[in-house]
């Protein structure tokens, strides 16, 4: 290869890296300097714990066999770590706003799911036991030892299926997810719902499930147990929203039971709710769980969480000083090798880059990732009582954006290969004119 071939190909690798310097060090910006990404499955188990054992049910109609996966981030934003140098409790304050709103965002929706499904369970449950309990005292009085089986063969001939029931009670749901109403509201829908089945019963072909209608005191004992069973998933003033389960299930999650329970007898207030979380209720939400995360962290451990922080911001400025090195270095090539008259070697040794400016994907994303089963189970133990049965269940995994700054060292590997033999022909070359 001749001389000015190898200068215009050294000229444009000069280029080349020129750009990957600029683009490791900007990197940074675009994306997290380290993400850990968990996915955990809250199983049957797991949600049972959570509401607590106010209510008796099969957790596996809510969440299915399967249960529901969840798949959360933690994130370290490289503008989020500079604040470390200043205040350090804002410092620290700033990292965790940063993460509960990725938090919120992520899982509002699939709790927002798990809420409704929660609601529709447990209101399908109390119409369908009302219904199945009443039959069942009407029919013993003829056959004592008539089984829950029987009942439901008895009740299905008159089309009164647990299909049906659900249906009936999907309307209920909706109205709660849709349109807006309160907890006494819904009340007297399920009264409206069983007083409507009893009336298919008398008028049945079948005399032994002719009953009477509602009286007062049966309306009554529906209206409390009702109040009972839905006051778990209710705010204060008694609101059943999607948002409000949400915040509740998360308390129940987070072990603070005080509250988890509203006043039923202040259910009065009107209430709008959506199938997806609200703005106004995200919003909430973040203030939840920002004053829970905040509570976690002791005051005398603001100081290590912000030194961890200076550390990868540190980290980050000893990593990118070599490719601006580089880039400085390039930049004079490029500068004099434009003078026809300079006979320096255009080429530029890229040891430092190669060696030291991939190190935040080193520590961050390649150590993490052989050591990620080990971590996985110091976090695992970690976990509160009411999440245990999320353990097998748990998958970490690690990002850097540093893998940018790693892919171009191994490119500079390859075109440090090139500027070996460059250098030689060129030096060569200079030496025989």
């Amino acid at each position: 290869m001749q001389k000015p071939v190898y200068k215009l190909a050294v000229f444009i690798c000069n280029i080349v890296v020129a750009v990957m310097c600029v683009l490791s060090v900007v990197s940074y910006f675009f994306a997290p300097f380290w993400k850990i990404d968990v996915s955990v499955t809250v199983n049957a188990e797991t949600l049972q714990n959570m509401i607590g054992d106010s209510l008796d049910f099969d957790a596996k109609e809510i969440v299915g066999k399967d249960g529901l996966t969840l798949d959360m981030s933690i994130k370290f934003e490289t503008s989020v770590l500079f604040e470390s140098y200043g205040d350090e409790g804002a410092a620290v304050e700033a990292l965790v706003d940063d993460n509960v709103a990725l938090l919120v965002d992520q899982l509002a929706d699939k709790l927002s799911t798990l809420a409704k499904n929660t609601v529709r369970y447990v209101t399908t449950y109390i119409v369908t036991h009302e219904v199945h309990s009443g039959i069942k005292a009407l029919l013993s009085s003829s056959n004592p030892d008539i089984s829950d089986e029987e009942v439901s063969e008895r009740l299905a001939k008159i089309g009164i299926t647990d299909e049906y029931i659900a249906a009936k009670t999907g309307e209920i749901i909706d109205e709660i997810f849709g349109e807006g109403s309160t907890l006494l509201d819904v009340c007297e829908d399920v009264i409206t719902v069983v007083g409507e089945i009893y009336e298919m019963l008398a008028a049945s072909d079948d005399p032994d499930l002719h009953v009477a209608a509602l009286t007062e005191e049966d309306k009554e004992s529906i209206r409390q147990n009702v109040k009972d069973t839905l006051n778990v998933f209710a705010s204060e003033n008694g609101n059943i929203a999607a948002d409000e389960i949400i915040s509740n299930l998360l308390s129940g999650l987070m072990g603070d039971s005080s509250e988890t329970n509203g006043d039923a007898e202040k259910a009065m207030a009107p209430y709008n709710a959506n199938s997806s979380v609200t703005p106004e209720a995200k919003a909430r939400l973040k203030t939840e769980l920002r004053k829970f995360f905040l509570e976690l962290i002791p005051e005398d451990a603001y100081t290590a969480i912000a030194w961890v922080m200076r550390g990868m911001t540190f980290l980050y400025f000893f990593s990118s000083a070599w490719w601006v090195y580089i880039l400085i270095k390039l930049g004079v090539k490029l500068l004099t090798g434009i003078s026809p008259a300079v006979k320096a070697n255009p080429t530029v040794k890229l040891k430092t880059v190669i060696w030291l400016g991939w190190l935040p994907f080193l520590i961050f994303g390649l150590v993490p990732l052989f050591a990620s089963g080990f971590l996985q189970g110091i976090i695992a133990d970690a976990l509160p009582a009411e999440m245990a049965a999320m353990k097998n269940s748990l998958s970490i995994s690690f990002f850097s954006v540093g893998w940018v700054a790693g892919l171009f060292a191994l490119i500079c590997l390859g075109i440090s290969i090139f500027y070996m033999i460059a250098r030689k022909n060129l030096k060569e070359s200079a030496d025989s004119d």
